[in-house]
């Protein structure tokens, strides 16, 4: 029996409903926050806003001499610093390849408990690791050939002249032009990349536990033979991505200064309060900063989370159910609601699933 594909644009509005029905169920608060977080670190969702208050502490931890702190003794300080943060890249790296399946895990077979999800794709996350680092290197690679390219055609815009010995706008508009299509073939690449890394390899290698490579020529085989419908996936994916992170980061970043400006305001009219007894004790002047400093950076989290948490949620949804018609060990698994399936033209669970 022929079973109906999900499209590009059908597969938008139902990733909201079944996002609506995942963040709908009853869980802890705690454990809201902790799929909020696999979700903004494995889609590498950042909603933009002012993290930090203004207080007496936080103005002098920004306005430090960095000049002056590296002829200081906090020299060998700051290189143990710097080597432990180098040191830490790797273990972080790895976890952030390893919450994309547990964001998977979680999303396709149901799972709150986010340790199901981290136990058994150790190998897997290697492979899309090391898969991933080196798509990296091959865009940073690009990225310094172009900077060399630019560098040489900056050069040429001040020396190439006209022959009345002024500068040729020509070169500098040709370089210009030719720059933002670099930038933007070289944004796509890293766009279709990731989806093809994460949207459509990374279940088959989640589920079958295949090789990367196995993955690649099963997901693949779908790929040929849709061209035209995932190329307006790959587009819908991306702009309505951008779309939905705009409008979150505009309503994210107005309550963020509100709630920032709020608690600078309480520091402020706390120290004015107590400002006999902050002169007298200079420690609890340090101590009321310190707070409210770190309620800042706290709201600013959770802020972050409320609303990139969300959207990371969204965006994996997008993906699953758009390729759950393609890939019927993913059809299988998928838990979507009946309401859900009311909202498609084949009003059955069948149309997430691919017959044999």
């Amino acid at each position: 029996m022929s079973v109906k594909r999900m499209s590009s644009s059908e597969a938008i509005w139902l990733a909201l409903l079944k996002t609506r029905q995942d963040l709908a169920r009853g869980i802890s608060f705690s454990k809201f926050l902790r799929i909020y977080l696999v979700a903004v670190v494995a889609e590498g969702i950042l909603v933009p806003y002012q993290y930090l208050i203004r207080n007496d502490l936080i103005d002098a931890l920004l306005s430090l001499d960095l000049h002056r702190l590296l002829n200081s003794a906090y020299v060998p300080m700051a290189i143990w610093a710097i080597a432990t943060a180098i040191a830490l890249l790797c273990p972080i790296y790895y976890t952030v390849v390893r919450m994309r399946f547990v964001l998977f895990h979680c999303l396709v077979f149901g799972e709150r408990d986010l340790e199901a999800g981290w136990r058994p794709y150790g190998r897997e996350t290697v492979q899309m690791g090391i898969v991933s680092a080196l798509s990296w290197l091959v865009v940073v690679a690009c990225l310094i050939v172009q900077s060399l390219v630019l560098a040489a055609g900056g050069l040429s815009v001040f020396t190439l002249k006209t022959d009345d010995g002024k500068f040729d706008p020509g070169v500098f508009l040709f370089m210009y032009f030719s720059s933002l299509l670099v930038a933007f073939v070289l944004g796509s690449f890293v766009a279709v990349i990731k989806v093809i890394l994460h949207d459509f390899i990374l279940p088959h290698m989640a589920l079958e536990h295949l090789s990367f490579w196995r993955a690649l020529a099963a997901c693949r085989r779908n790929l040929v033979a849709e061209r035209e419908t995932f190329l307006w996936y790959f587009v819908l994916r991306v702009t309505a991505t951008l779309i939905l992170w705009a409008l979150l980061t505009a309503i994210a970043t107005g309550l963020g200064h509100i709630v920032l400006g709020f608690l600078s305001s309480a520091s402020a009219g706390l120290d004015l309060l107590l400002a006999n007894d902050l002169a007298s004790f200079p420690g609890l002047k340090f101590v009321s900063d310190f707070v409210f400093g770190l309620i800042g950076v706290l709201a600013g989290v959770l802020l972050a989370l409320a609303f990139g948490g969300p959207l990371g949620v969204w965006t994996r949804n997008y993906s699953l159910i758009f390729y759950a018609s393609r890939y019927r060990q993913l059809g299988d698994r998928l838990p979507v609601s009946q309401e859900i399936f009311a909202k498609t033209k084949d009003k059955s669970p069948q149309a997430f699933k691919r017959s044999g």
